[in-house]
C-alpha cells in the first residue's frame, strides 16, 4: 500500500493504494470465491486473505460485495 497526496480545497488528502495483489484477492472474493479458495488461488492462508480483505475495507470504507468478514 502507498500513499498518496492529493490536493482538496483547503488542504490536501492522503490516499492509500492498493498494489496489484490486493486489487486481485479482493476481485476473486468478490466474485464469490471463498476466503480459503482465494488464498489457494494466490500463495496465502485463508486467515491472511481475511486480514487483507479486512484492511482493504477499513481504508476503502466499504464492505467487500456485501459479504461481512469475520
Amino acid at each position: 500500500m502507498k500513499k498518496e497526496w492529493r490536493p482538496i480545497s483547503g488542504g490536501l488528502i492522503c490516499v492509500k493504494s492498493f498494489d496489484a495483489r490486493t486489487e486481485e484477492i479482493v476481485k476473486h472474493y468478490r466474485a464469490g470465491e471463498t476466503l480459503a479458495q482465494v488464498g489457494k488461488r494466490i500463495g496465502v492462508t485463508r486467515e491472511r486473505v481475511r486480514q487483507i480483505i479486512k484492511k482493504y475495507e477499513f481504508y476503502r470504507g466499504a464492505g467487500v460485495g456485501g459479504q461481512a468478514v469475520q
